[in-house]
């Protein structure tokens, strides 16, 4: 329980799903019939989603000074949970 709140339960995850068809027939030709890949071809896609993607400069390090303390227009600003803080 958290927040006064039970865990969400099986049937929770149950959710009513519309005709998938009318998404199918919107699909990009070439998603429709998709290519094959081999183990490398597939691992090294996998290697380029992971890693090839993140600027490794995207660290919270980075950008933990740049989060203000307070905004202009008075409301609270947006809550970051940074591993640890930095003096």
């Amino acid at each position: 329980m958290k927040n006064g709140k039970s865990a969400p339960s099986l049937v929770d995850l149950v959710v009513f799903r519309g005709p998938i068809e009318p998404v199918l027939e919107r699909l990009d030709p070439l998603l429709v019939s998709p290519i094959g890949l081999g183990d490398q071809e597939f691992r090294s896609l996998i290697e380029f989603v992971r890693d090839g993607l993140l600027d490794k400069r995207a660290q919270p390090e980075h950008f933990r000074s740049l989060v203000p303390e307070q905004v202009p227009s008075g409301h609270a600003p947006l809550v970051f949970e940074f591993e640890k803080k930095l003096p």
